[in-house]
């Protein structure tokens, strides 16, 4: 658990040329649900190995109508995104990376991970570096009122 509020969003990066339902239905559930019901149903839906399958077979699944009159809605958003990895984040498709603070890290290797800790150690760099570009703007700051 992190000790403050970090924000974490989903850029599916996906070849436009396959069947990209469960990202569909991600965006959508972040379209229309609140952030935390939303998580909730997302990581309900990763943890349930079935998920997959039952998607490829046609099933709703036990999703609200109004998130599943969206799934199909969300082909624009997954284009766009996709030039967005590749145009602005230089990845490939497919590929994965975390972006922090504009900084790009990545792209992750297929079966690599970046866990909570992960999290916390990228949210106590990102603070040391700030607090030294902080500090040493005062620093220069102090230094002119001297003259």
């Amino acid at each position: 658990k992190l000790e403050s509020d970090i924000r974490v969003s989903f850029l599916p990066n996906v070849n436009g040329n396959k069947n990209n339902l469960y990202n569909k239905l991600v965006l959508a559930l972040l379209e229309v649900l609140p952030s935390d019901g939303a998580l909730n149903t997302i990581l309900a839906l990763l943890r349930d190995p079935d998920t997959n399958e039952k998607l490829e077979k046609g099933d709703k699944l036990d999703i609200s109508s109004e998130v599943w009159s969206r799934v199909e809605a969300q082909e624009l958003n997954l284009k766009m995104l996709r030039v967005y990895s590749q145009k602005v984040l230089n990845l490939k498709a497919s590929e994965r990376a975390i972006v922090a603070n504009g900084r790009v890290l990545g792209p992750l290797n297929e079966d690599e991970l970046f866990t909570g800790d992960d999290f916390s150690l990228l949210e106590r760099f990102t603070g040391a570096s700030y607090l030294d570009k902080i500090n040493a703007a005062i620093a220069a700051t102090d230094d002119d009122e001297d003259y």
